[in-house]
């Protein structure tokens, strides 16, 4: 499970998320690529038990994409930080040379860790800022101690993140919520060599 890929993947179509007692969405209508549902079912079972994932993003359409792109340039005046964040669908060169944008492929999955009492983890907010990457806290606690929170917060993180690789999946430095599977950022950020990835999907 936690690499494999199986002849012809790159052509798995998008499955729905339908919500389960450990994986759930409030959005309708959210879809993946069906090896990555599966590959996320079993990181919710390698979590303890009472957690779950909540997933919040998944595949975007081109217009999706343009709008989320926007939304975040709205509230950022430096474009670097907007590109970092959500990739332009438009942008003659990406962020990450050679990949498309990961959400567009159906690969990319935005998620939170839900704790015993049904509740997002602390922390949990998935809106870019200077605690959005996947070390950040660790790095605050060699400057100074950790609140209560944000140690429940580093451990959720740590958590969410552990359950997530052990089941195939890559960790985008910038983002703690964000994995791939399957994709050109999957082939960056796990160091997998050359090969078939999923491609832009464009419609369902």
């Amino acid at each position: 499970m936690a690499g494999d890929l199986g002849e012809g993947f790159q052509d798995e179509p998008l499955a729905p998320v339908v919500s389960t007692r450990r994986v759930f969405t409030r959005f309708e209508g959210l879809r993946l690529r069906a090896g990555v549902v599966v590959r996320l079912h079993a990181a919710a079972a390698r979590l303890p038990e009472g957690f779950a994932l909540l997933v919040m993003d998944g595949w975007r359409t081109l217009d999706g994409q343009r709008a989320h792109h926007a939304a975040l340039a709205g509230r950022t005046r430096r474009r670097q930080d907007v590109d970092r964040f959500v990739f332009d669908p438009d942008a003659q060169a990406p962020v990450v040379p050679g990949t498309d944008p990961p959400h567009r492929t159906g690969g990319a999955v935005d998620v939170v860790l839900v704790g015993p009492d049904d509740k997002p983890w602390p922390n949990s907010t998935v809106d870019p800022g200077p605690l959005s990457a996947t070390m950040a806290l660790e790095a605050l606690g060699q400057r100074r101690p950790l609140t209560v929170v944000e140690e429940q917060a580093r451990v959720g993180r740590s958590m969410l993140v552990g359950a997530m690789t052990s089941c195939g999946f890559t960790n985008y430095p910038a983002e703690w919520w964000h994995f791939d599977f399957g994709n050109a950022f999957w082939r960056h950020f796990g160091g997998h060599g050359p090969g078939p990835v999923y491609g832009i999907v464009e419609s369902p």
